[in-house]
């Protein structure tokens, strides 16, 4: 699998879209489902946006419980001084299917991602937000 960090609005209601997520560093991968609001999904591709304003820049993003249905943690950082940008995503699915906290299926990636095209993934989060469909992918390098 080729490396890849993609959302996709799968499902839409009066209050919750569901998306959902792939993750691939091109050895390990995830996917889950997740419902969110759609003004998360505005707000944390606000806070991409000009990323990063310095060298100690980090934005972090829940979406879920750690205790629920499914759980998303993202941490945008800087890995150096020279611009290498990296994503961190811990991933945790169905703890109903779980036969207890150990057995959960869980993800945890770090990917180097591509700086240029940051600024693009953030305006696709605002864009699907706003609209409530559509798909956005970060090229991962």
């Amino acid at each position: 699998m080729q490396p890849i960090f993609s959302i996709e609005i799968i499902y839409t209601d009066a209050h919750l879209v569901e998306i959902a997520v792939l993750v691939s560093n091109g050895r390990y991968s995830g996917s889950t489902t997740i419902y969110v609001s759609s003004e998360e999904l505005v707000e944390l591709g606000r806070k991409l946006l000009n990323f990063p304003t310095n060298s100690s820049h980090v934005v972090e993003e829940d979406f879920g419980e750690p205790e629920s249905y499914a759980y998303l943690h993202f941490k945008f950082r800087c890995m150096d001084n020279q611009g290498h940008i990296g994503l961190e995503v811990n991933m945790y699915e169905n703890l109903d299917n779980a036969i207890s906290e150990e057995t959960r299926s869980r993800l945890y990636v770090l990917l180097p991602i591509e700086p240029a095209g940051l600024d693009e993934f953030a305006k696709g989060l605002i864009l699907m937000g706003e609209t409530e469909q559509g798909s956005v992918a970060m090229k991962v390098v």
